[in-house]
């Protein structure tokens, strides 16, 4: 019967072996006339746990190098109650499912979903964010349901209003300069929880309602 070795390589140095430098390496071997450019991906990546130390761990670990030269740890917030954990994953302003990535970094994602159990119940879990972009001055949202935009609206002006998503609606203010969710019809509801928003970059997401609110500024 075949054994596998004592010392075979588990998921996590797999992710920290050579592996990753491969196509920087297949760059390196070919003609300069033909050789493919790094092409600049915009990550943002969110992460609800109740362990935010052993995430940024693993953070720092085995995904900071998919980020490039360039990763911002961003404030964090913690959201009293208990909800879901989870990953949220933006690339070039798309919402993406690390589920069905097929790349090192998806697996990456995937095996941090492992190792945090990341799908059970957190306990006043701690919003952990990074993205490899500086977010520039504020000034207004933007409201995706799906990929189609359907609604902005300046910060500096008050008010309420609802934006339908595919659950039903959901009930939204801007206030102070501030943005955030009062009502939603999802059942964890962790859209409402979410702290307001006001830096660009910042975003909410209700992934059931496939609702995606976004802070825009001047050149974001």
């Amino acid at each position: 019967m075949f054994q596998i070795p004592r010392y075979a390589m588990n998921r996590r140095q797999f992710f920290k072996s050579g592996f990753f430098n491969i196509g920087d390496l297949f760059r390196q071997k070919t003609p300069e006339s033909i050789r493919p450019t790094k092409q600049l991906r915009l990550i943002d990546l969110t992460i609800l746990t109740d362990a935010p130390e052993k995430a940024e761990e693993f953070i720092n670990e085995n995904v900071r190098e998919f980020f490039g030269e360039h990763m911002l740890r961003l404030r964090q917030s913690v959201l009293p109650g208990d909800y879901p954990g989870g990953i949220l994953l933006f690339e070039n302003d798309r919402l993406r499912d690390h589920r069905d990535g097929i790349s090192l970094f998806f697996a990456s994602l995937r095996t941090m979903e492992e190792e945090l159990d990341l799908r059970r119940i957190h306990y006043d879990p701690t919003l952990v964010r990074y993205a490899n972009f500086t977010p520039p001055m504020s000034n207004a949202i933007e409201i995706y349901h799906r990929d189609t935009v359907a609604r902005r609206a300046p910060l500096h002006e008050s008010a309420s209003f609802e934006v339908e998503g595919t659950l039903g609606p959901l009930s939204m203010k801007i206030e102070h300069g501030k943005f955030s969710i009062t009502e939603a019809a999802c059942r964890h509801k962790i859209c409402v929880a979410h702290p307001p928003i006001i830096t660009p970059g910042q975003r909410i997401t209700c992934l059931p309602n496939e609702i995606t609110v976004v802070v825009r500024g001047e050149g974001h």
